[in-house]
């Protein structure tokens, strides 16, 4: 089982979580800092970080943004990714096959449901980028009006699609 597909696995039965770390005998691990630990203990003591937008598959729309760089929330990476240590490992378990196929296929249908739902009006940041995450799709940058133009354009899509 290559790295992707345990960081694949490993997303598909840890929901929350947005990224898992892989030392170099295959352990996956919720955290950097635990991996790196870990990892001084290897004789190689690489530690390879995945994301769960990098190992989905998106479904790609690109969202040209029309307001300047200085306008909208421009959230460029402050999201504090050192600070979630849960001390835990998982050591990459390869008898769930079936059993992930199952709930990335319901996790979607539950994204595509709230997709339905989606009042932008109404909406808080939080929920808007992790149902764009949560759909798989690619935007050209974090800003809300951005994401809220991605999740319109799909749902657009989704609903033609769904009237052929």
């Amino acid at each position: 089982m290559s790295n992707k597909d345990k960081a694949a696995d490993y997303f598909a039965r840890h929901k929350e979580s947005q990224e898992c770390h892989i030392t170099s005998d295959g352990r996956v691990f919720h955290s950097i800092g635990t991996a790196k630990g870990f990892a001084n203990t290897l004789k190689d003591d690489t530690v390879k970080s995945y994301t769960r937008a990098e190992v989905a598959q998106p479904t790609k729309i690109v969202v040209q943004n029309t307001e300047s760089e200085d306008e909208g929330l421009g959230n460029k990476g402050s999201e504090d990714k050192g600070s979630e240590d849960k001390g835990s490992e998982d050591n990459g378990s390869e008898d769930k096959g079936s059993e992930d196929e199952g709930s990335e296929d319901e996790e979607k249908v539950q994204a595509l449901d709230a997709l339905k739902n989606f009042d932008a009006s109404v909406a808080q940041y939080s929920e808007i980028k992790a149902l764009v995450k949560a759909l798989g799709l690619d935007t050209e940058n974090q800003k809300q009006d951005t994401l809220i133009a991605a999740l319109e354009a799909y749902k657009v899509i989704i609903n033609t699609e769904v009237q052929e």
